[in-house]
């Protein structure tokens, strides 16, 4: 164990000699050290996000549907008006939907694997 001790004291030493011998390679190395630990955590961070954007997605699309929103019968597209109320009432929570042009007056709803969206 003393032999142990040594050797770390010795390394220990000799990296210090060097590092005062050359201040800019130690300021290098704690900036290196400082931006991968940086990377490291901006990645698991992102991976989390990741994975929790991804849970809810799937419980998303798992999910059972409640309604089906059509146009009438005969149309191909739903009234634009119809659409900001059924939106205002809570019935429709996704914001996109698809439009013919720029006529936003009728709009045809999105639908993916029967959600709304």
């Amino acid at each position: 164990m003393a032999s142990l001790m040594n050797e770390i004291k010795l390394i220990l030493a000799t990296h210090l000699s060097y590092f005062r011998r050359h201040p800019w390679l130690f300021l290098l190395f704690i900036v290196g050290l400082s931006l991968g630990s940086a990377l490291l955590t901006a990645i698991a961070g992102l991976n989390q996000e990741a994975k929790n954007r991804h849970q809810k997605t799937s419980a998303l699309i798992d999910a059972t549907v409640s309604h089906l929103v059509k146009p009438p019968i005969g149309q191909d597209y739903l009234d634009g008006k119809i659409w900001l109320t059924l939106r205002q009432q809570g019935l429709l929570t996704r914001s996109r939907c698809c439009a013919v042009g720029s006529n936003w007056h009728q709009v045809k709803p999105c639908i993916y694997k029967g959600l709304i969206a």
